[in-house]
């Protein structure tokens, strides 16, 4: 085990690890106002014109089949 966890640390050198670190991390980098206010209306317009639609079908669709399922079971 113990060199399992020498040859992560010597992989390709500090240049590496640096290199990974800043492009995992690069979410965290703020961005202007403008960009941060085009993510917030994309994100309420996803959820407004994809997932509740989808939602709301799911729902219905529960609502209409589910009683008539019930109905067959409880009439046998």
């Amino acid at each position: 085990m113990g060199d399992r966890r020498e040859t992560w640390l010597c992989v390709e050198g500090k240049e590496q690890s640096t290199a990974f670190l800043n492009s995992a991390f690069d979410w965290l980098i703020p961005r202007s106002a403008l960009v941060e206010g085009i993510i917030a209306v994309t994100k309420i317009l996803v959820l407004l014109l994809v997932i509740l639609p989808i939602h709301s079908l799911i729902i219905l669709t529960a609502d209409i089949i589910y009683p008539k399922l019930v109905k067959r079971v409880e009439a046998k």
